[in-house]
């Protein structure tokens, strides 16, 4: 793991920024001056999207700066042998920060959270060959957020965002019904090879990684 102290220190914690997948969150961690020793492990201040960068410490408090990335989906058929390919495709069109994407293994679809000023973060869900995007998660009126799209392209597994909890939901694409698999678990990060599994990172501290059972909502042993 790559870490970046940020030079702000004070009353014996430091500040730092370590990176994960798409975003760079901001830790801090116990530093003791007259030994230089750590001791604890590192808490996560951010828990956010983007890259946290330049942190400050001022007399009121922490300042430091975030910076998103965002795209479109885009598409092109493979090319025939010595052939040009075709025009790009371009799937979405809605306003919006995108980010978080998702591509199934089977290459059907893609997903992606939209992030709105003043809305919902929303998760939308396009078929790679084409049509109408479908909203994720609508019916529960609430953030979600960190998708994933299960082996053979049929389901998605994201997060909701709410105070104390992180229940993780599964949905069918295109039945619009999320069922809720776990109702405090965490983060979902990826899909067993078989679809069968969901490995997920806890939201306390020290984050711990766990393994749901998507069919019975079982949770396996918790790992560090």
């Amino acid at each position: 793991m790559f870490v970046r102290p940020s030079g702000a220190w004070r009353n014996g914690w430091l500040y730092l920024t370590i990176p994960s997948g798409e975003a760079e969150d901001l830790y801090r961690v116990r530093l003791d001056a007259s030994s230089g020793t750590v001791s604890g492990s590192p808490q996560r201040l951010t828990l956010g999207s983007a890259y946290v960068t330049a942190p400050r410490l001022t007399a009121d408090g922490l300042v430091f700066a975030e910076t998103e990335t965002f795209y479109d989906l885009y598409s092109v058929a493979e090319p025939a042998p010595r052939q040009l390919a075709g025009d790009l495709r371009k799937h979405t069109a809605e306003t919006g920060t995108n980010l978080r994407h998702a591509i199934d293994p089977a290459a059907t679809g893609m997903a992606l959270e939209r992030r709105r000023a003043g809305s919902l973060d929303q998760l939308w869900y396009y078929p790679l060959a084409g049509g109408n995007g479908q909203q994720l998660g609508a019916a529960l009126q609430t953030n979600v957020t960190h998708v994933i799209l299960s082996p053979d392209g049929r389901s998605a597994a994201y997060r909701l965002q709410i105070p104390a909890v992180q229940p993780i939901y599964r949905e069918t694409i295109g039945s619009h019904q999320p069922v809720r698999i776990c109702a405090n678990c965490g983060m979902p990060n990826d899909w067993s090879p078989d679809g069968s599994h969901i490995w997920y990172t806890t939201g306390g501290q020290p984050a711990r990684i766990g393994l749901l059972d998507v069919n019975s909502g079982q949770i396996g042993r918790a790992h560090v």
